[in-house]
């Protein structure tokens, strides 16, 4: 069985998020700030997405997502910024960091779970191919050493110019 989970401070927002999508077949978790979130992350293999806030009291969200990001690739546990904040500095940061996605709130709950939805098809997708190549499912020991490689390759693949 493979799990959402959702950090945000706030109880109410939590709540909603996991609510909603429990409602639509996802499996929750919640955790209530940043070093939660990485105590459920590291003592569990069954998370497939993070919806993560961004303003918490004990470890915001970028840290959450840069101390993710050393140990967890993307196509290994994508990220979703789920905040208030709209401001396209905070925008940038998030996806330098390594978010796969950015959500503001006020939530639109049908394009948030199309999202959740479209990460982890692409989840499931890398998840597959790394099985018919190495003849493992992503579960086995080296799994995570393939993912980690893939993702180191994913930012050297492509270089783009611009004549504008």
């Amino acid at each position: 069985m493979k799990y959402i989970l959702v950090v945000d401070d706030e109880e109410n927002n939590r709540d909603i998020l996991v609510r909603y999508l429990s409602r639509r077949g996802y499996n929750m978790l919640s955790a209530p700030g940043g070093h939660v979130a990485l105590d459920i992350i590291n003592q569990r293999d069954d998370i497939d997405l993070v919806l993560l806030d961004i303003h918490m009291p004990d470890m915001d969200g970028h840290e959450v997502l840069e101390t993710l990001r050393k140990s967890y690739s993307a196509s290994r546990l994508p990220v979703m910024m789920v905040t208030a904040e709209t401001d396209s500095a905070s925008v940038i940061k998030s996806l330098g960091l390594g978010a796969d996605d950015y959500v503001t709130k006020p939530i639109d709950l049908p394009v948030l779970v199309a999202r959740v939805e479209s990460k982890l098809q692409l989840k499931a997708s890398v998840e597959k191919q790394i099985e018919e190549s190495t003849g493992h499912a992503t579960g086995f020991p080296d799994a995570e050493k393939i993912l980690q490689l893939i993702a180191q390759g994913e930012n050297n693949q492509v270089e783009f110019k611009s004549t504008l």
